[in-house]
């Protein structure tokens, strides 16, 4: 890059140094600071460009200096000072200055009558009036979308880019009011201009906003194979943070550990304010499903504090509040009726749902059966309507003590079939109890025909179990009357042969200085034996009795004989280890339950007991 250039020629390719981005930035800007001040109205061009780098650097006081030098040198030129006003309305808008965007916009409006200001006025009035009055904003960006259409001068490919701007927003808004054919309608339409700029990025923020809505709908098959394409496109640092977060999101509901965990083990890197919103809040989602209610609370305050300047994130906080005191069993007066309001009000499911369902859990602490039987009819209706019930899977789960005896039974077999179709979204699903089966990446289940799937899937099961073996572990326990040299053939060919079925070809490494067989720490996938693990500990680690219960419930859920149809010395010593662990779980349960009885429906409670009863007497 050119750093020796003069001021004037500065002042001609002003524009093409902002489009270049980068190190033509920070020029652009060392230059602006050394010009003296009697000097700077003779360059406004170099100013108006710098107070776009300085605004999109959050400097918006700083950024507001070169605009008055723009103002003041184009004071004759009506179409250039337009100009000027609308950059000065996108900092008032970054902020939250309405009134100070309303006049700047006004100036804009008897200055130019040129389209592309006309249409960038309408599309900032939807921006100052989307939170107040959605109806009008949603308007505004529809009128921003038909006057970007209408500059034919410029080549469809170079409209393209405002157009997929003005419905992006328009779609946003139009979901926001639940107008859900419409907001798709604008949504498609975003992807089909997107698609004509060439602009990765731009496509990738589309595919991002499709992803958020099937997420919020729902819908995390389709919210995943969206937000896979969106990453597959951008390289923009906030956008791919954008893709982490929201798997992280979709990962929480479907009980995905591995990538919630990955997805939050470093904070946003970006600085944006929506990302350190995003990664508090799943923290917090995720300490108070641990049950680590001290974190939880931790990050509850963390985001309690910047709550009120962000009108979508109240509910959020007010649901991850109502989820940590229901779970430690604090009541509510009003049972969270004004958290499920707040997602009444905005008109999504995927929050009002799970609000519900903490409302009815809280009314059921209470003994306030009536309230417990009217909400839990209520959110049937509505998840029979939407069709979708895995993200009500996990609280479910947890509430089971409780609401078990509620559901109707349609209704509970999808929420069963939620629970057992949870595990991994990217990766691998492996369950080990009853007979073992594998889900590949793709969701089909492989086949184990042949003697090489067959001891491919006592080799995976081994691995998982043990984590890290060496080669002659390994061998005594899958070949144990076999010829050592045999043995060790026979492994590497069963090795190669599975990681081919398996399509993960690093699932298992070998460690040379160590001299092991690794299952390698990232490797995507679900084992249900992890999830027993980790449920039996969270069992005799926590104290709250209904904690318990439920906890207990969920291993009952995952539980049959280890790897069934396998025979063989180390499943065998396995599968004596789960049951001994089951029974432990099952009798301290047993000797809670008359503790809990004040607290359940007769009816509930004498099924408890039976289901306790037929748990014992699994083999």
């Amino acid at each position: 890059m050119n750093t020796s250039i003069s001021m004037d020629d500065l002042e001609n390719q002003a524009r093409d140094f902002f489009l270049a981005g980068g190190e033509a930035h920070d020029l652009l800007v060392n230059a602006w600071n050394s010009l003296p001040p009697d000097a700077r109205l003779t360059y406004p061009e170099v100013a108006y460009q710098t107070s776009k780098i300085l605004g999109d650097r959050g400097a918006y006081a700083a950024a507001r200096v070169p605009l008055e030098v723009c103002q003041k040198a184009w004071a004759n030129a009506p179409e250039l000072l337009a100009r000027a006003y609308l950059q000065q309305a996108q900092l008032a808008l970054r902020e939250q200055d309405l009134d100070r965007l309303r006049y700047a916009l006004a100036r804009v409006q008897e200055n130019s009558t040129l389209l592309v200001h006309r249409a960038e006025c309408a599309f900032l009035h939807g921006e100052a009036a989307r939170e107040d009055d959605p109806a009008a904003a949603l308007q505004h960006y529809e009128q921003a979308r038909r006057l970007f259409l209408q500059r034919i001068e410029v080549p469809l490919a170079e409209r393209a880019y405002d157009v997929t701007r003005a419905c992006l927003r328009a779609a946003a808004t139009a979901f926001e009011q639940n107008l859900r054919l419409a907001g798709w309608r604008h949504q498609c339409e975003a992807e089909d201009y997107a698609g004509l700029t060439g602009n990765q990025d731009l496509v990738a923020r589309v595919l991002l906003q499709a992803s958020e809505v099937c997420a919020e709908e729902g819908q995390f098959e389709k919210a995943m194979g969206y937000l896979l394409d969106a990453e597959a496109l951008t390289k923009e640092a906030y956008l791919r943070e954008q893709v982490r977060l929201n798997s992280a999101q979709i990962a929480l509901w479907v009980g995905d550990e591995a990538t919630l965990r990955r997805a939050l083990e470093n904070p946003p890197s970006t600085g944006h304010l929506h990302s350190l919103y995003a990664h508090l809040l799943l923290s917090g989602w995720a300490a108070a499903f641990r049950q680590d209610f001290s974190m939880a609370t931790l990050k509850l305050r963390e985001l309690q504090s910047v709550a009120y300047q962000d009108v979508r994130l109240s509910p959020e906080v007010g649901l991850l509040q109502l989820f940590i005191e229901t779970q430690k069993g604090d009541q509510r007066a009003d049972y969270g009726v004004s958290v499920v309001e707040s997602w009444q009000a905005q008109g999504r499911f995927l929050g009002l749902s799970q609000a519900r369902l903490l409302k009815a859990w809280q009314a059921a602490l209470a003994r306030d059966w009536e309230t417990v039987q009217t909400t839990i009819h209520i959110l049937e209706k509505e998840t029979l309507l939407q069709g979708q019930v895995t993200h009500l899977a996990r609280l479910y789960q947890l509430s089971l003590p409780l609401l078990g005896g509620w559901w109707s039974p349609d209704t509970r077999e999808k929420l069963e079939v939620a629970i057992k179709e949870q595990g991994a979204l990217q990766g691998v699903r492996v369950y080990a109890f009853g007979g073992p089966r594998v889900y590949l990446p793709n969701g089909t289940l492989l086949q184990q025909r042949d003697r090489y799937g067959q001891m491919g899937m006592q080799l995976l099961l081994y691995m998982l179990e043990q984590r890290r073996a060496q080669i002659g572990e390994i061998l005594a326990a899958l070949y144990p009357e076999t010829d050592p040299a045999r043995a060790r053939e026979r492994f590497h060919t069963v090795m190669t042969s599975f990681r081919r079925a398996l399509q993960v070809r690093d699932w298992c490494t070998y460690d040379e200085p160590s001299q092991h067989y690794v299952v390698a720490p990232d490797f995507p996938h679900y084992y249900d034996g992890d999830d027993f693990d980790n449920t039996y500990r969270q069992f005799f680690e926590t104290q709250q009795p209904l904690q318990r219960l439920a906890l207990c419930f969920k291993l009952m859920s995952l539980y049959n004989s280890f790897a069934r149809s396998v025979e063989s010395e180390f499943v065998e010593d396995v599968r004596r280890q789960y049951q001994a662990r089951f029974e432990a779980v099952m009798l301290s349960t047993q000797e809670l339950l008359p503790e809990l009885e004040p607290q359940l429906p007769e009816t509930w409670y004498q099924k408890l007991m039976v289901q306790l009863d037929e748990a014992l007497s699994l083999p």
